[in-house]
């Protein structure tokens, strides 16, 4: 009865350490955690059919499978063992170690086909005879290689090679143990390692394997978050990256609208005016329609100037973010295609510490209206920009048709990837939410944090 409780306790242990196990791949789904269930599973099987416990709670109807049991779940955890041990320790990189692992495989797999079909009138045959000493022949030239690669794996620095060395060394010790107590070497210090000897090096070899699986799985884990952090400072890069070269077209196509293309328009409106004034076109018809021109040129060069502006807010520094603003709202109301309302809260001082989120949020504003002005049919629309002490807030409201409740979702179709790349490499968040009664709500915050940004 003894026996059998305690049994029953390292089973219900080594049960956990498998359950454990299937959380792991659960989580990771790399493969290693199966093959280490296997392993696990099997030796354990295996330490049941020596003890006798095989026949009696997990085959009891195949009397024929009890004799063959033993030699089988010998030979099966070595199998698992050899695919468990390359995927433990990273893999094996030498190709002819590769190669005699896979060698080694098969030929226990034909070992335990060959026990399956063998009857009962082959145990007394000289075959069978060899097979039960091959077998521990087997056994033993795999520990050799086991405890070879791993000594060379440990030295080398690899920390889930010196679990697995551990793990193994403590099974080695505790057979040795039972078969000492066993042969009466022993006997003074008591009967318990000669009966769970095998169970104890098999229960704590999975304990320290589950040890170093749980190294792994943190080494992994860590690994993952180095790789999503490089991942965040390469977008963010790419978004700096972006948003300089956006601006320096956009500065390129202000310049060529500003010097060049206000340049002619404002020698056409002074060679018009010039010949207005010198009376050289005495015909009342031609001089009013030559007033209508001057009058369309001008109003031709204030939109190339503004617009120059608009794309490029050169004059930032100087006239201030609220007023950058202000002309691009003039921009888009001189349309009238919608009238835009403007709130602007704060932004009284220009702050040279925080002039890449001026132009970060003159860029948004931008790409929102024109977004809004495109897409969404609106006749009326109002923006509010908020400067707090720690966070810009922009919201902005119209009247257009709207998003469905999808939509909402994905964000997509919207031309919204710059706009929240932009909101990413700040830090922020973006809110879209369904206007009353009709059309879109954004909401936009950014925090301010004063660094190299």
């Amino acid at each position: 009865a003894d026996n059998k409780t305690i049994m029953a306790f390292f089973t219900g242990m080594i049960m956990l350490m498998i359950i454990f196990g299937l959380y792991l791949f659960s989580i990771t789904t790399d493969r290693v955690y199966i093959f280490y269930i296997l392993y696990i599973a099997s030796g354990w099987i295996w330490v049941l059919a020596n003890a006798g416990y095989g026949f009696q709670y997990l085959w009891p109807n195949l009397p024929w499978f009890a004799s063959k049991s033993r030699p089988i779940f010998a030979i099966v955890p070595l199998i698992f063992s050899l695919f468990f041990l390359a995927r433990y320790i990273g893999g094996l990189h030498n190709k002819k170690l590769n190669l005699f692992i896979k060698i080694c495989s098969v030929v226990l797999g034909a070992f335990i086909i060959a026990i399956l079909l063998f009857d009962k009138s082959g145990y007394k045959s000289n075959w069978w005879l060899y097979v039960q000493y091959i077998i521990p022949l087997i056994t033993l030239l795999y520990v050799l290689i086991m405890l070879s690669i791993l000594s060379v794996s440990s030295i080398r620095g690899n920390r889930l090679a010196m679990f697995y060395l551990a793990a193994i060394l403590a099974l080695l010790i505790f057979i040795v143990l039972q078969v000492s107590f066993s042969m009466g070497s022993l006997n003074g210090f008591g009967k318990f390692f000669s009966y769970h000897g095998l169970s104890v090096g098999i229960v704590i070899e999975a304990i320290i394997l589950t040890a170093g699986l749980v190294y792994r799985f943190n080494q992994y884990r860590l690994d993952k978050e180095k790789l999503l952090l490089k991942m965040n400072r390469q977008q963010v890069e790419n978004t700096r990256i972006l948003m300089e070269v956006q601006e320096a077209e956009r500065s390129q196509v202000a310049n060529q609208l500003h010097d060049v293309a206000g340049s002619l328009l404002s020698a056409a409106r002074l060679n018009l005016s010039s010949l207005r004034e010198k009376g050289l076109i005495a015909n009342d018809n031609a001089v009013t329609q030559l007033k209508k021109t001057e009058e369309a040129i001008n109003q031709v060069s204030d939109m190339v100037r503004n617009l120059s502006h608009a794309l490029s807010p050169v004059m930032m520094e100087q006239v201030g973010f609220k007023t950058a603003i202000e002309k691009v709202i003039a921009i888009f109301n001189a349309s009238g295609k919608m009238d835009i309302k403007l709130l602007v809260l704060g932004f009284e001082k220009y702050n040279f510490q925080l002039n890449n989120y001026y132009t970060a949020l003159y860029s948004i504003i931008y790409e929102l209206l024109n977004n809004i002005v495109k897409h969404s049919g609106a006749k009326n629309a109002l923006l509010q920009v908020t400067e707090h002490e720690d966070v810009f807030t922009l919201v902005i409201e119209d009247d257009g048709i709207g998003l469905n409740a999808d939509e909402l979702e994905k964000k997509q179709g919207l031309g919204m990837a710059g706009i929240q790349s932009k909101i990413n490499y700040f830090n922020g968040s973006i809110a879209l939410d369904k206007n009353t009664p009709q059309g879109l709500v954004v909401t936009i915050e950014i925090p301010i944090t004063y660094d190299d940004k």
